[in-house]
């Protein structure tokens, strides 16, 4: 057979329907890109739906950074944990992931502010000070506040837990300046623990970690009055990987000087002990809050700091500690509460601490009475 070249007109028409083809798969290929385009921009809008951004300034730097948080905005970007962080594992595993520490200037309202946490986390009744968790025998929830001595029947075992201070804690003035503690260790650690090995190694390492000292299953002892250092607190719970948050309450310095007769009825011994607290109060204020390098009264507070080996038994020492001990601080983790706006607001002025603090709860608030009202003169 002898091969015919093709007409021209065929070629024609063969070419044009072969560009007509070309562009209805260019056409499939553009829509197939829009409605990838248009998913993947709806996907994004629900990644922002939720997950909220916001940006903060940074002073020091004049930068702008972008943090997010899964619940909550912190708007200062410091005092909450709506900051990105990850997920910590404590170094030792009788430690709770995070100490919400109420602690303030006796008689300042730091007890109603901690049962207010308390009810809003469900979390069991909250920590008095040192004092270990009731653990026998203990069926009542307000059994622990009929005395130091039993302790308050909290939940050593939880893995958020809220505890009580003030400045200072514990018995009544002394003629003695009250020594200045620097790590409240877990509630295991404040009871005797002969029996469980995990309680005595742990309870070991961190006192030996902290003043070189071995516990041996006995219970660690504190002073029965003293004043809790904030900022080296915070430090060593931070570098075990325990989210330690402190709440510090503030009252009108005139009432609550008045308040505290019934724990000093000395006006020169009240006065010295306010001092104390206000300036350890202040340090933590210019160290998270503020965000200010060192501690101002740091000198003024040191040689106030407690001999670890006074309250212990005999024999626990292995050498004296030396120096204080540096920490690491993984967040700021300070919130300020106004006791005078906490009765003007009420349950406004809780909510607001719930925000502050990261949480969302439910719970009823607590009848807010004025306890002021009493120690003003009226004609």
């Amino acid at each position: 057979a002898i091969l015919r070249p093709m007409p021209i007109t065929q070629t024609k028409q063969t070419y044009l329907g072969t560009m007509r083809r070309l562009a209805e798969i260019k056409q499939t290929y553009l829509g197939t890109m829009r409605r990838l385009a248009a998913t993947a921009l709806f996907s994004f809008a629900l990644f922002l739906a939720e997950y909220h951004f916001h940006w903060i300034f940074n002073n020091d730097s004049k930068n702008y950074s972008l943090s997010w948080s899964r619940n909550k905005i912190d708007i200062r970007g410091n005092a909450s944990n709506s900051s990105p962080q990850e997920e910590q594992t404590p170094k030792y595993s009788i430690l709770p992931k995070k100490i919400y520490s109420v602690i303030g200037l006796e008689s300042s309202g730091t007890q109603f502010v901690s049962k207010i946490l308390q009810d809003a986390l469900n979390m069991g009744p909250y920590r008095e000070g040192s004092l270990p968790c009731c653990v026998n025998n203990c069926t009542d929830d307000n059994a622990g506040k009929a005395t130091l001595k039993r302790g308050f029947t909290c939940h050593e075992n939880n893995d958020i837990m809220v505890q009580h201070f003030s400045l200072p804690w514990g018995s009544v003035c002394r003629p003695h300046p009250n020594p200045i503690v620097d790590v409240v260790l877990p509630p295991q650690c404040t009871r005797n623990h002969h029996n469980d090995p995990t309680l005595i190694q742990e309870c070991n390492a961190m006192a030996h970690d902290l003043w070189n000292i071995q516990l041996d299953g006995e219970a660690m002892q504190y002073p029965i009055r003293y004043q809790l250092d904030i900022v080296k607190s915070k430090e060593w719970y931070d570098a075990q990987g325990v989210e330690q948050v402190f709440v510090i309450v503030m009252r009108d310095k005139g009432i609550s000087f008045a308040a505290r007769r019934s724990h000093c009825g000395s006006v020169e011994l009240r006065q010295q002990e306010e001092e104390v607290g206000t300036k350890i109060i202040e340090d933590a204020i210019r160290r998270y809050v503020l965000e200010k390098e060192g501690k101002g009264g740091e000198n003024e507070t040191q040689s106030l700091l407690w001999d670890v080996q006074q309250y212990q038994g005999n024999n626990r020492s292995r050498q004296r500690r030396l120096g204080s001990r540096d920490g690491l601080s993984s967040n700021n983790g300070v919130v300020i509460v106004s006791y005078e706006s906490l009765i003007k607001l009420g349950g406004t002025y809780v909510e607001m601490l719930y925000n502050a603090l990261g949480i969302e709860s439910n719970a009823l608030v607590p009848e807010i009475r004025n306890g002021n009202e009493k120690y003003l003169k009226t004609d």
